[in-house]
Order: C-alpha cells, then structure tokens, then sequence
C-alpha cells in the first residue's frame, strides 16, 4: 500500500486538518506483480474504509482529449479550486475523497 501522508503541520488537500492522516494513492499485489486499476483502489479503500483521493475518469477519447487540453492551458497557473472545479465539469464522472 501507498499512503501520502498529510500533515496538520502542512497540510493541504483542501483542509488544515488538526490530526495527520493517510490518504491511499496505490496498492501492490506483490504475487500478481502488478499494481491496482483505479477502479480497483477505489473498491480496496472502501472496503476497507481508507481515504482516497477524489477520482476523475475520463472514458472516452472526447473526454481525454479535453483533459490533454486541461493540463496544457492550466499547468503552473492554475489554482486548486478553479482546477477541481474544470475538472468536474470535463470528466465522465467523479468519485469524491472520504
């Protein structure tokens, strides 16, 4: 298992927490040797009640495109909010952190 750990010192993700926590960012299978689909953290972190990041899939060749064009127009200048707030709108669909 991969964590980011954020600390209440730092912070961030949104938040200056008071505590420091984990947030999962991948898992291993070390005997399939690979490493989880997004899909499947996403279905480990709930299974087993672990923080994830929020999750934007883009499924269609449209969608991807668009966040190619995302990246290039907001990369080094965009801010937190105004990037998560494009990034709902442009993706297939969202799955929000814990």
């Amino acid at each position: 298992l991969a964590f980011e750990c954020v600390t209440a010192v730092l912070g961030h993700h949104g938040d200056l927490p008071k505590r420091d926590f984990l947030i999962l960012t991948a898992v291993a299978d070390r005997a399939g040797a690979r490493f989880y689909t997004t899909s499947a953290v996403l279905e480990f972190a709930h299974k087993f009640r672990l923080p994830h990041n929020d999750i934007w899939v883009y499924s269609k060749p449209e969608s991807a495109v668009g966040l190619f064009h995302l990246y290039d127009t907001t990369r080094e200048t965009g801010c937190a909010t105004d990037t998560i707030l494009k990034l709902d709108i442009s993706s297939d669909f969202k799955v929000s952190s814990m």
